[in-house]
């Protein structure tokens, strides 16, 4: 199956809600789009665990693949995850979900 679309909200001036959270896909990961401003939310549902998000490189180095970018996200913790260049990382993220319990939105600054 395809990967989930994390969709990106525009932050407003005269503020912005969150949008409805994307749950994990462990199996087949999650694309979100790549640019100036954007950026990644993810909170983790659990009370317990800690979990990581890994985000793919998008080119190889010499022929050789990048380790994901990984990020831990805290039990009953959330972590903002951007300023990923678009050289790096691609146009679209490619993002793996350590765990189900892993909710995912993201934003784009003006």
């Amino acid at each position: 199956m395809p990967a989930t679309p994390i969709p990106l909200t525009d932050i407003a001036k005269q503020g912005t809600a969150d949008p409805a959270e994307v749950n994990g896909n462990t199996v087949d990961g999650h694309t979100m789009p790549n640019g100036p401003g954007c950026f990644l939310e993810v909170r983790n549902a659990s009370v317990g665990t800690p979990y990581n998000v890994g985000i793919k490189f998008a080119n190889l180095v010499d022929g050789q693949t990048v380790p994901d970018r990984t990020v831990s996200i805290p039990a009953s913790g959330s972590r903002k995850i951007g300023n990923l260049p678009v050289d790096l990382y691609g146009a679209t993220l490619a993002i793996t979900a350590g765990h189900a319990d892993l909710k995912f939105m993201g934003f784009k600054a003006p």
